[in-house]
């Protein structure tokens, strides 16, 4: 007798239809379970541009104007030892001495600065880090991700080409020409280049008692 006309064939052994595709906000292939960790990141309600100049066509010139210029809504904050103020934007000499620890912070200093800039915003309760500077070291991955663990921090670097999320405004990428997007809620997309084990790396923020 033909198995798709046996008796004994119940009805949990056959084939079901492919489950229908989850609409997220995160980007594709982000377990859920990360999914309230790194709402931070995705959704801050603050942002720090670490490595802010008033250099124009510097790197972290160009990162803060794009967060400002795409109609960010939440507080943002210039960090760079060498201003007070950068078009308009306030800005403090170190991440110690920020008003508040950010949702968000993206890192623009040099490579031989980052791990220095890490151990700050784990010092002060940054709770996601993006960074876009390139050409680390090694030693200096180790740190970074060090840092970042022990402050249960969500990561994305080296390398990374920053964070955008159209829906609400956020363009904290060194790319230029961002625009608000008319839809809220539009999904984010990261752009991280770095080598695997410093991707978007899983933090202690769960056992840390971070939302």
């Amino acid at each position: 007798m033909p198995w798709s006309r046996c008796p004994c064939r119940s009805r949990a052994s056959r084939p079901s239809a492919r489950p229908a595709a989850i609409s997220t906000p995160w980007p594709a292939g982000t377990p859920a379970r990360t999914w309230p960790a790194w709402s931070r990141c995705w959704r801050p309600g603050s942002v720090a541009a670490a490595g802010a100049s008033r250099r124009p066509g510097s790197l972290g010139r160009t990162v803060l104007l794009n967060i400002r210029d795409a109609g960010f809504a939440g507080r943002l904050y210039a960090v760079g030892p060498h201003a007070r103020d950068i078009a308009g934007i306030p800005c403090v000499p170190s991440v110690a001495a920020l008003p508040e620890p950010p949702d968000l912070a993206v890192v623009t200093v040099p490579a031989t600065h980052v791990v220095d800039v890490a151990r700050e915003c784990e010092d002060r309760g940054v709770r996601s880090l993006v960074v876009v500077t390139a050409g680390l070291t090694p030693a200096q991955e180790s740190g970074l991700l060090e840092a970042t663990r022990r402050g249960g921090m969500r990561l994305a670097a080296p390398a990374s080409h920053g964070i955008a999320v159209p829906g609400i405004g956020l363009a904290a990428t060194p790319a230029s020409g961002h625009k608000p997007s008319p839809r809220p809620g539009s999904p984010p997309r990261t752009c991280p280049a770095a080598p695997p084990r410093c991707r978007m790396s899983p933090s202690t923020a769960a056992t840390r008692g971070r939302p």
